[in-house]
């Protein structure tokens, strides 16, 4: 019997060489072929609330007006500073999105953990 190696565990996400848990879901190391992280951009509403903000920040005459441009272009540029991250593994059934989390670090960490514990597979 081998014993499990642990290459990450943290809030909920726990990488070890036979498993990757988190949410409640696990996933065989044994079928993962691949793993990556994505960075997801603005969606159509986003820009479109982002053009529309500009354009009420610019033209627009009342002052209310202009205070809601600026509510909406600070919330698109939000979400450009901070944009979500997904950690997406590859196995013969295809890709999953296991995990989207805004803070970069740990979804590179848990990514390394998860290739590391590939190459330790073989």
């Amino acid at each position: 019997m081998t014993t499990e190696h642990l290459y990450y565990d943290d809030a909920g996400v726990q990488v070890t060489s036979a498993r990757f848990v988190t949410r409640g879901q696990t996933l065989a190391m044994s079928g993962v072929t691949a793993v990556s992280a994505l960075r997801h951009g603005l969606t159509r509403f986003q820009k479109t609330l982002l053009t529309c903000g500009l354009l009420l920040l610019v033209l627009a005459h009342p002052a209310s007006l202009r205070v809601t441009g600026v509510l909406m272009v600070a919330y698109a540029t939000w979400f450009v500073l901070r944009p979500p991250y997904s950690v997406v593994v590859t196995s013969a059934s295809g890709h999953h999105t296991l995990l989207t989390d805004r803070r970069r670090a740990r979804v590179m960490a848990i990514v390394t953990a998860v290739n590391e514990a590939i190459v330790g597979r073989a």
